[in-house]
């Protein structure tokens, strides 16, 4: 057996990639990794729990690298396809069914098809939403009219109210009736009390007419 000279191992050591750190390999693949129990970490992307030490040599794993090419893919175009089932993708701008296969996805999305349909399939999208939005507003606005005819009829009809229970007030003071007893309350009741009870009377017909313009009901 032929034995490496130490230089020649010395020149392999230097020519070896430092292997990158655990705090760098998190920042490198954001929210791809969860601390779990015990310390263990868990892969959002495949669902394997490994142990810290492990980090390094799982991202550069076929498994890996194999979600996070899709994963990657599927940040900027995912909104634009659909899961018809374990390994099928439909697209909703082509309408054609790839294979969720990271070489397969890269070739569509790059494709004349999509990259030529892909415009039109946002501005047709932005154009249903904007309609979306105006018949929206359109609703909320008919609700809004429908409130300020309500609050315009009620306060109509307090006005009536108001105007209704004044002028019966002022028939009560004006009558001939009202007048007769008065006079004969003031011929058989002492002065004072005379004044005194039309005092009465008339700070309770104003009561009356404040009350009404309140919105409330006059008693009887």
């Amino acid at each position: 057996m032929k034995l490496e000279s130490g230089s020649k191992k010395a020149s392999q050591k230097q020519k070896e990639k430092p292997k990158e750190s655990n705090d760098d390999l998190l920042k490198k693949f954001p929210n791809i990794f969860q601390i779990a129990d015990r310390g263990k970490l868990v892969c959002t992307l495949t669902k394997h729990e490994l142990p810290p030490n492990e980090l390094c040599n799982y991202v550069v794993s076929k498994k890996f690298l194999w979600e996070w090419k899709i994963h990657q893919i599927m940040e900027q175009y995912g909104e634009h396809f659909d899961s018809m089932g374990p390994g099928v993708l439909a697209c909703r701008v082509t309408l054609r069914t790839v294979a969720r296969d990271p070489a397969d996805l890269e070739r569509h999305v790059n494709g004349k098809r999509f990259t030529k349909e892909l415009p039109i399939y946002l501005e047709k999208k932005e154009a249903e939403k904007q309609k979306e939005l105006e018949k929206q507003q359109a609703a909320e606005q008919r609700e809004r009219d429908a409130i300020a005819a309500m609050q315009e009829s009620d306060t109509a009809n307090t006005e009536n109210k108001v105007e209704k229970e004044e002028a019966e007030v002022k028939m009560e003071s004006d009558s001939p009736i009202s007048e007769h007893m008065d006079s004969e309350i003031e011929a058989t009741t002492p002065v004072s009390q005379v004044k005194k009870r039309k005092a009465k009377l008339t700070e309770s017909s104003a009561k009356k007419v404040k009350k009404v313009k309140k919105g409330g009901k006059a008693d009887a």
